[in-house]
């Protein structure tokens, strides 16, 4: 478990990345990344989970994720605000990934959280995704949910987005229509140049800030391979998480227990960031 200590907050966190059944069986590496990078000058932690798909996902989501967090440091050092940050940044890294020949047909996602301030923005490609928990001086959940919904079909706007484009949506994929063999379960991506005809793009959405003024709040960032799972929703992996910080368990036992939550060994690979953060008054 990591700690970081500013004069406005406390945050512990840990991370853990687990290799799924499919991936296993086929003898391919884990596409899924993470990392966290502090910025004691700016009062601020950066924390991100980054997923890769296609023959290259693991390159470009591990290089994703070495910008975003070089990037985001030297940005909050210069004085920028979080939601400034993660634009400016975000844009940087697609162009970088779109001058790469390998990105035609390989991708990544991106969730990145930023916590300053008393306050926690976050800037997101794709159906990785961060659930928060407000929890009171006893562990106990005040209330749950999600950051934000994640760049799928299912999502109403992305998918009216993508029917715009005069493409087609089958079982959840964006399929182009003048080739049906190239499809993805996703609308927005690093990468992935081959399906911009189609209306999948790269520009991230950044939320507006959620502040923690008098509680603590706990953060669960991860990629689907967590989402994915039977039964996990935002209201139930908070009560889990709030139910195994009472009885003791540390971040490090908790973040490997939600890799395969429930006792369910993922699909895909999972990538679990859990991180819990106290506001410090004046």
């Amino acid at each position: 478990m990591q700690h970081f200590s500013g004069a406005k907050l406390d945050l512990d966190w840990a991370g853990y990345s687990r290799l799924g059944r499919l991936h296993a069986d086929w003898g391919d590496p884990n596409q899924d990344c993470y990392g966290v990078e502090s910025v004691e000058s700016a009062g601020a932690v950066v924390l991100g989970v980054f997923d890769g798909h296609g023959k290259d996902g693991e390159k470009i989501s591990q290089f994703a994720r070495t910008e975003i967090l070089e990037r985001c440091k030297r940005e909050l050092e210069s004085g920028k605000g979080a939601s400034e940050t993660l634009s400016v940044v975000f844009g940087e890294v697609s162009q970088l990934i779109d001058g790469d020949d390998d990105s035609t047909e390989s991708g990544s996602t991106a969730t990145v959280l930023i916590v300053q301030d008393h306050r926690i923005v976050s800037g997101f490609l794709g159906d990785s995704s961060a659930s928060f928990c407000n929890l009171d001086a006893q562990s106990q959940v005040l209330d749950s949910g999600f950051f934000f919904e994640p760049h799928r079909t299912s999502n109403r706007k992305e998918a009216r987005r993508i029917l715009e484009f005069g493409c087609i949506i089958e079982e959840g994929y964006v399929v182009d229509p003048e080739n049906k063999d190239n499809a993805i379960s996703i609308t927005r991506t690093f990468g992935d140049r081959s399906m911009r005809g189609c209306g999948v793009n790269s520009e991230a959405e950044i939320s507006e800030p959620r502040s923690f003024d008098q509680n603590s709040i706990a953060l669960v960032i991860a990629t689907d391979g967590l989402w994915d799972l039977p039964k996990v929703t935002a209201e139930g992996v908070s009560a889990t998480l709030s139910r195994m910080l009472r009885s003791g368990s540390d971040l490090v036992e908790i973040v490997e227990q939600f890799s395969s939550f429930n006792g369910y060994v993922p699909t895909d690979d999972c990538t679990v960031l859990i991180a819990t953060v106290t506001a410090k008054t004046p």
